[in-house]
């Protein structure tokens, strides 16, 4: 085998422009493979992390139902206990309890339809990027008069900050409750949908309207790791015995974004692979010349007693080589392309604004790239592999080859 790995080695050696430019064809190609998983993963790793911060949680409690059906009344009670406990659970975590409400919004210019995140002032800082989006003002105080709102909010409201607003809403047959706020800061976030219809408001108003004490729709848990979300939510379901909860892991809280990224993983491999094959058909095409090219040395070296199978190994060894040499120099350069992009990430705030709405969430049109070594350890042995397996036909030729034809070859 070492004599065949010494002979392969060679042989590429011999036609080494040939051997170059199918090397630079692997690399490059695996370089834009990379270029695009960086990218892909940087994008997933942003929807992920702004899904979590703003709607969910890494591990998330809800009333049981609430998923799906979304109903205000479905709520969570004595929720203070329920992050209390957690916080035991996982004392390196970050615990909020959120509310979801609906309603008007009026001030003396007219009124104008809200979405209104009632949350823990404290813990939400630290969790969600909001509170770095205040243009105006600050960020929410332990009152439950306080409100942060949009920017496009503000101008359709006609109200400065320290205005007063005031909010109404009616759930179930419960006559409509009204709840007046004080401004305490504007946002802006760049996506007008964001930036028109959602408010951020202390977690302590939510009892003049929905007429209960220390509730909520949402306890979640928040870690620095996603990698962290299926493990505690395993924990917390078998630690956590309260009747009619669901016990969601961030995928499950957040099934649109989870969605998004599955087919936008199929499409990406679907690319992959053609532009794979694509690259493929080059090396098919090297390895076939170069058999072609030696076919007269073929039938000299069977004729002396070198056996067609070991030949046929050569070849495969010879793209094996290829797959390797060229893998290893697209990983090299997969990095050295995706890291600005990792750096300094591919500000798209030009086409986009400074954010933009996907799955219900507000996510920053400045894309970071990520490296994902597993993925990349990965096309590098793909890389191999292809090779290799362009390499067959060739050597099966091999195989089959007579001495005194391939003597007489020119």
């Amino acid at each position: 085998m070492a004599l065949l790995i010494t002979l392969a080695f060679r042989n590429i050696r011999r036609n080494l422009r040939r051997s170059i430019i199918t090397l630079l064809a692997i690399s490059v190609g695996l370089t834009v493979m990379l270029l695009g998983l960086c990218l892909q993963h940087g994008s997933y790793n942003a929807m992920i992390r702004s899904g979590v911060s703003q709607v969910a949680g890494h591990v998330v409690i809800q009333k049981k139902d609430y998923q799906e059906q979304r109903e205000p009344l479905l709520l969570l009670t004595n929720s203070s206990q329920i992050k209390s406990d957690l916080q035991k659970e996982f004392p390196d975590a970050t615990i909020t309890n959120r509310a979801f409400l609906g309603g008007l919004l009026t001030a003396p210019k007219g009124p104008t339809a809200a979405s209104i995140i009632a949350v823990d002032s404290a813990s939400e800082k630290t969790i969600s990027d909001f509170p770095q989006k205040i243009i105006e003002g600050e960020w929410l105080d332990d009152k439950p008069e306080s409100i942060v709102i949009g920017s496009n909010m503000a101008e359709t409201l006609g109200v400065k900050l320290n205005n007063k607003i005031v909010f109404s809403a009616q759930y179930g047959k419960n006559d409509i409750a009204f709840h007046v706020f004080r401004i305490k800061g504007i946002f802006h976030t760049g996506s007008a949908e964001a930036d028109s219809f959602i408010a951020y408001a202390n977690l302590s108003m939510t009892k003049n309207i929905l007429m209960q004490d220390d509730v909520s729709h949402q306890v979640a848990v928040h870690f620095e790791d996603v990698e962290q979300s299926i493990p505690a939510t395993e924990q917390t379901r078998s630690k956590l015995s309260i009747p009619d909860i669901d016990i969601l892991s961030w995928d499950q809280a957040l099934p649109d974004i989870q969605n998004m990224i599955e087919m936008d993983r199929v499409s990406n491999a679907f690319i992959h692979f053609v532009l794979a094959v694509i690259v493929g058909m080059g090396i098919l095409n090297t390895m076939l010349m170069s058999v072609l090219e030696r076919t007269r040395e073929f039938g000299v070296m069977i004729s002396i007693g070198m056996k067609p199978k070991d030949l046929s190994i050569m070849i495969l060894l010879e793209g094996a080589l290829l797959g390797l040499l060229g893998g290893v120099l697209g990983i090299i350069l997969g990095y050295l392309t995706c890291y600005p992009l990792v750096t300094h990430g591919l500000d798209l705030s030009a086409q986009m604004g400074d954010s933009y709405d996907a799955a219900g969430v507000t996510i920053s049109a400045i894309i970071y790239g990520a490296y994902h070594w597993p993925s990349i350890i990965l096309y590098g042995f793909l890389a191999v592999f292809f090779s290799t397996i362009c390499a067959i036909y060739p050597a099966l030729k091999i195989i089959y080859l007579k001495p005194v034809d391939a003597m007489r070859h020119h």
